[in-house]
């Protein structure tokens, strides 16, 4: 009944957030500055529940249910940066060198009591101790990265720019902790050199620019996936008290993710930037990504985090858009994207020839990942979830 749950179970979001950050900038001369900034997002947020008796179908909360749930969130970052910016004639340079430190912190505590002695009185005094239960978890993750940047251009004509950051974190082995990934970029605005020759004119073929770049980037993932954690101490069987191992096996031997890309494009520009033209092919190769598949429940657990399943995407993208009509009155813009991606996906382990990426499942199809086919295809009834691996 609609009017019964407006005005018997009640549903409360409580959020208390401060965020913010400081910045100190020192100019070394005219061309080169340090700063350090310290910055913080720290955010307190609880959900609770009541339920009043009669509320709900779950039989034992036929007596009335109150929960609360709370989570504290902080992250603090600290970077220190130098940035150097010299003209030599022609050419303009720009250097770029620093250090990041970033530390998350959660807290969660849940709390849920049913089926009380009092109807209609919401206290976790007002239940026994086998009607409640009182939950607590915590994780803490950190990130010390250092990364530098040199861009490079002559005469607004080419364009250079080199990266590169090295990250360690603590949610990896000590022995792969450190991963670094570089990238490198480049672009020719071939038009300038024309106009600036005299040979064409900017009012007809306006801009043009070839692009280029490769990028590798690594990834980490979520505290405390290498150990094996327990469930809370319980009352079993026979009223034993005992504690058993999580349904998630800790891998100590995880490595980082790594995608590398590659894309090459053309951006061309007409009638004083009225039309517009932007055209790109992309590659995206990810390896050795940290995933969560089930695995037979033979191995005393369902899920474990490993380095699997080869991801390869490639695809283009074209834009075009312009302005047909604009008056001191009246602007009228349009445009014009197509795109289009194809996946595959193979280096799942041994045994393992189908993947679901998800519990989902429509009209008996539930989408998944074939070794060497494509990458989210429809698996039917007729696979099974229980590969030896």
């Amino acid at each position: 009944n609609p009017y019964w749950i407006v005005n018997k179970n009640h549903l409360y979001d409580d959020t208390d957030r401060i965020t913010g950050n400081v910045s100190v900038k020192a100019d070394i001369t005219d061309w080169w500055f340090i700063q350090y900034k310290v910055g913080l997002d720290q955010y307190h947020q609880v959900n609770s529940n009541r339920i009043a008796p009669g509320g709900v179908v779950k039989q034992v909360w036929q007596n009335g249910m109150m929960s609360d749930n709370s989570m504290k969130f902080t992250y603090m970052s600290h970077n220190v940066i130098s940035n150097m910016n010299k003209q030599f004639g022609d050419f303009d340079f720009n250097l770029l060198l620093g250090t990041s430190i970033e530390d998350t912190k959660i807290d969660r505590q849940s709390m849920i009591a049913y089926n009380f002695s009092v109807p209609n009185f919401f206290s976790y005094a007002n239940a026994t101790a086998d009607n409640k239960n009182f939950s607590h978890g915590a994780s803490h993750k950190r990130l010390l990265g250092v990364f530098g940047e040199l861009r490079a251009s002559w005469k607004n004509t080419l364009f250079l720019t080199v990266t590169g950051r090295n990250d360690w974190t603590s949610t990896l082995p000590v022995e792969n902790r450190s991963y670094f990934y570089p990238s490198v970029s480049g672009s020719f605005v071939f038009t300038q050199p024309l106009i600036d020759a005299g040979i064409m004119s900017d009012d007809i073929f306006t801009f043009g620019k070839i692009r280029a770049s490769w990028a590798q980037v690594g990834k980490d993932t979520s505290p405390y996936e290498t150990n094996t954690a327990l469930w809370p101490v319980g009352t079993y069987l026979g009223g034993a008290v005992g504690v058993g191992n999580n349904w998630s096996r800790g891998n100590p031997y995880l490595k980082p993710e790594i995608t590398r890309s590659i894309e090459v494009g053309l951006e061309l520009s007409f009638f004083n930037n009225r039309l517009h033209f932007d055209a790109a092919y992309y590659t995206n190769d990810s390896f050795n990504q940290i995933l969560s598949p089930r695995g037979p429940q033979s191995t005393g657990y369902i899920f474990c985090s490993i380095n699997a399943g080869n991801v390869y995407n490639k695809g283009i993208e074209i834009a075009i858009s312009g302005t047909p009509i604009e008056t001191k009155d009246f602007v009228w813009d349009m445009g014009l994207n197509v795109a289009g991606n194809r996946g595959t996906m193979d280096g799942l382990p041994e045994g393992m020839e189908v993947m679901y990426v998800t519990d989902v499942q429509y009209a008996g199809a539930q989408a998944a990942s074939f070794s060497g086919g494509n990458f989210m295809a429809i698996a039917g009834t007729e696979w099974t979830r229980t590969t030896c691996w």
